[in-house]
């Protein structure tokens, strides 16, 4: 479904896919940043009538994988506003909640 951000800032989708712009609004990234992780295959793409697409499906699957601390720490280097002391301490809280919680 082709992503389109309504008036209200909430997400509609058509088609399944999403344009670059509306995942940089999902995820909370600058476009740019978007464009770049496009180009380098870390984030699933296709494209449609010559124009870059990201299938709604595959974006939520990329969302759910479980990642260790190098793909964390590299997606935090995405975020606006957010230091590498931020990203570490991330992870070492994560770390905390892992050794809390029991495993099946």
């Amino acid at each position: 479904m082709l992503g389109t951000l309504n008036k209200g800032g909430g997400l509609k989708k058509y088609f399944g896919y999403l344009k670059p712009w509306e995942v940089s609004r999902y995820l909370g990234i600058a476009v740019e940043e978007v464009r770049t992780m496009i180009e380098t295959g870390e984030l699933p793409s296709t494209t449609i009538d010559g124009e870059v697409r990201v299938p709604w499906d595959q974006l939520e699957a990329w969302l759910d994988q479980e990642i260790d601390e190098s793909q964390l720490s590299e997606l935090g280097r995405h975020l606006e506003d957010v230091t590498q002391e931020d990203v570490d301490s991330f992870i070492k809280s994560g770390d905390k909640e892992k050794k809390k919680t029991p495993r099946k």
